[in-house]
């Protein structure tokens, strides 16, 4: 297995979050201490993964602050694109550092409840294989973070195709025989598909946990 200093977690925050209001890695269930960025950035610290956190120029001084006592390296760039501009953007801060990650984790910062055991499966799955990208499975939805091997990533991430989403991106690669299809591992974590998009979605999250009376 890649030791945890190959490996970069992207935390992905380069979003207008216009339908939540706020920037979402701000947000934070009603039942929770902790903000979503707080809780993505420990989930992987835990594990002694480096944590990059790119997010918007806006956004920076309030991120800033919450990671402030946190060992997180940031990087602001503007928003707009998808979430291959945002690995892109990744992989050339990582270069221009001298570094070279075997393992990229591509994690949304509005998915703060995947839990540290998907993480250690999905790693323990791609030590297997190590030119193989993979992402986590709960009831056959296909979640996040996506695991990409540092070398794929450079390999299908290039300046003419950038503009476009990540998942047609991998569809090209494939059709020149570059790289083969993410592969789904599945888990017992509905943490993997648990996005917020809207304050409703925080409130309902909460309420369902909620004890019956």
């Amino acid at each position: 297995m890649n030791p945890v200093s190959k490996q970069l977690a992207v935390i992905m925050a380069r979003g207008a979050s216009q339908r939540m209001g706020q920037p979402k890695g701000l947000c934070r269930l009603p039942d929770q201490d902790d903000c979503f960025l707080t809780q993505v950035v420990r989930l992987y610290r835990g594990l002694e993964i480096p944590v990059l956190l790119v997010l918007r120029p806006e956004d920076e001084a309030a991120y800033s602050e919450i990671v402030r006592h946190e060992d997180v390296e940031i990087l602001a760039a503007a928003g707009g694109g998808d979430t291959a501009q945002t690995m892109k953007l990744a992989l050339e801060w990582a270069q221009a550092k001298g570094l070279t990650p075997d393992i990229y984790w591509a994690h949304p910062v509005d998915m703060p409840l995947v839990s540290a055991q998907s993480i250690s499966l999905l790693l323990a799955t791609a030590a297997k294989n190590d030119m193989a990208a993979w992402r986590p499975e709960f009831h056959q939805q296909p979640g996040h973070p996506v695991l990409f091997p540092g070398p794929l990533l450079a390999l299908v991430l290039t300046d003419e195709n950038i503009e476009t989403s990540m998942s047609r991106i991998w569809k090209k690669a494939m059709a020149q025989s570059l790289v083969l299809p993410i592969n789904l591992l599945k888990v017992a974590d509905p943490g993997v598909i648990a996005d917020f998009d809207t304050p409703d979605q925080l409130r309902l999250t909460s309420e369902k946990k909620a004890p019956e009376s």
